[in-house]
């Protein structure tokens, strides 16, 4: 399990912001989900730096598969309702995972994850409580080979 849990964090650590100042495009910090916490310098335990991913851990058994999600969150408090960054994380999703689908090599047995498009594949939603909280939501369906 630790390698495919490896290699759904090295797959959603590959999304950047594009919309960072930088020379080059940021990678945007991803999380397991229900993992999202950071600590702060006295080892306090604070949220995560907006924007960030979150994702599922899924391994379905051989032959089956398993739905699955993954989550962009982030916040503009100058510009509430701002889904820019989300729809642009959206669009690299599309690319990265196409009609056909992607394979994502597990390094376990010569096996690895066939990840396909569920449907909806994306949604966008804000949050209720925060207007400045944007999220997008990306559903995905994985499957587990050998070779």
């Amino acid at each position: 399990m630790k390698a495919i849990r490896a290699t759904y964090q090295e797959f959603w650590s590959s999304f950047l912001n594009r919309s960072t100042l930088l020379p080059s495009p940021a990678p945007i910090a991803a999380y397991q989900e229900g993992y999202a916490v950071t600590v702060d310098e006295k080892g306090k335990p604070k949220p995560p730096e907006f924007p960030y991913i979150t994702y599922q851990v899924t391994r379905p058994a051989f032959g089956e598969f398993a739905l699955a999600t993954a989550s962009i969150w982030n916040r503009d408090a100058q510009n509430p309702g701002n889904f820019k960054l989300v729809d642009d994380v959206l669009e690299q999703a599309e690319e990265k995972i196409p009609e056909g689908g992607l394979v994502l090599e597990t390094g376990t047995d010569g096996g690895g994850m066939w990840i396909l498009r569920s449907n909806p594949f994306i949604d966008c939603i804000g949050d209720p409580d925060d207007q400045a909280i944007t999220r997008g939501i990306i559903r995905y369906i994985v499957k587990m080979y050998v070779m």
